[in-house]
């Protein structure tokens, strides 16, 4: 199951993003962004993950355009 998928920290994660780390830590415990545990209290982020939040954050701010091109 382990491929070459790179990890990052929640503070990578809030770099990479330019967003602060109590940003990335509310995505996470809200269930928007995935994570995968690190021991009790720690986890990291996949770049598959990270890639499929960005992904969906971008759907949601795209407005729906019907192909007349009306709203």
């Amino acid at each position: 199951m382990l491929q070459d998928d790179e990890m990052f920290t929640a503070q990578e994660v809030a770099q990479i993003m330019k967003v602060s780390l109590k940003t990335v830590r509310t995505w996470v415990q809200e269930g928007k962004l995935a994570t995968i545990p690190i021991g009790k209290k720690e986890y990291r982020i996949s770049r598959n993950d990270l890639n499929a939040f960005i992904a969906e954050q971008r759907k949601l701010r795209t407005p729906n355009i019907s192909a007349d091109g009306s709203d």
